[in-house]
């Protein structure tokens, strides 16, 4: 015996499920409407500053304040940790690095002791004078060099205090230039870069012999030495400890090569100087005082 079922799933009968379908979306529309136009009124209230609502964020401000906290320690020792990782990780470097350097500084320190000793020994067997060191005075920069036409600096210290026209003035263990005027408390530099500067100079390394000649410009260039000696470029310049101004051995910079001219560029910053030193007695044999 056949029995028909009492319902029967066929298209129309999917109806139902659409209606209910486009109710739900609908009423998903409806809620997101209502949260939009809630927070819209709780924002103008804010900016109104309705006093229910301001008690209410208070409220959940106090309420969230540990919470609050709590997360934020959290996330500085994750920080903290992060860091001290990064830490350890650019100690570990750097000691690599450092200890690299150190082993290099050893075997320099062991060929400097060596010609130390041999350079004392050979200087016993010359006979060769040793020539006394000079005291110095440190004085500071009052100003810079600005002119185009001067290179000229000024110093907070003068004949009160031991200065004389003709002494070297150096700084970091560089030639800055010479003492040209002083006053009771106070003394002009004439610099190495000024036009009217000229500096009996030797190269370190080829031990040819120069005049090193100011341009008024940051390198000061090289003039009067032997054509047929090459002068590399970088090679050291110093002092010659001729013309009875500059002790020999003073260092001046080192040898810059452009289109084809040499210039000497001092490891000076000029415009950066706080201190100079003056040398009080150097040991030149000459009187220029009267230059």
């Amino acid at each position: 015996m056949l029995t028909t079922p009492l319902f029967e799933v066929t298209r129309d009968n999917c109806i139902p499920k659409r209606i209910f379908h486009f109710l739900k979306l609908r009423s998903h529309a409806l809620w997101l409407l209502v949260a939009f136009f809630l927070s819209l009124s709780l924002l103008i209230a804010d900016q109104n500053q309705v006093r229910p609502i301001k008690t209410f964020r208070i409220y959940l401000m106090n309420l969230s304040a540990p919470l609050i906290r709590q997360t934020s320690f959290g996330i500085d020792w994750v920080q903290s940790g992060v860091k001290n990782f990064n830490d350890i990780l650019s100690a570990h470097a750097l000691n690599k690095r450092l200890r690299q350097e150190n082993h290099a500084l050893k075997k320099w320190q062991e060929l400097a002791y060596r010609l130390s000793a041999e350079n004392k020994s050979l200087k016993q067997q010359l006979y060769i004078v040793e020539e006394e060191a000079s005291p110095m005075l440190t004085a500071r920069v009052i100003t810079y060099p600005s002119g185009l036409l001067t290179q000229n600096l000024l110093l907070n210290a003068g004949s009160r205090n031991g200065i004389k026209k003709g002494q070297p003035v150096i700084a970091e263990n560089a030639v800055l230039g010479r003492i040209i005027e002083v006053g009771e408390t106070t003394s002009r530099v004439l610099l190495i870069t000024d036009s009217s500067s000229r500096i009996p100079v030797v190269f370190e390394t080829s031990r040819a012999q120069a005049i090193l000649s100011g341009t008024n410009s940051s390198l000061p260039k090289l003039i009067h030495f032997p054509s047929e000696e090459i002068v590399k470029q970088g090679e050291r310049v110093i002092t010659s400890g001729k013309g009875g101004v500059f002790p020999y051995g003073l260092l001046l910079g080192t040898v810059v090569v452009r289109d084809h001219v040499q210039y000497v560029r001092s490891p000076l910053v000029w415009d950066q100087l706080e201190y100079v030193q003056v040398l009080l007695n150097p040991p030149f044999s000459q009187d220029i005082s009267n230059d």
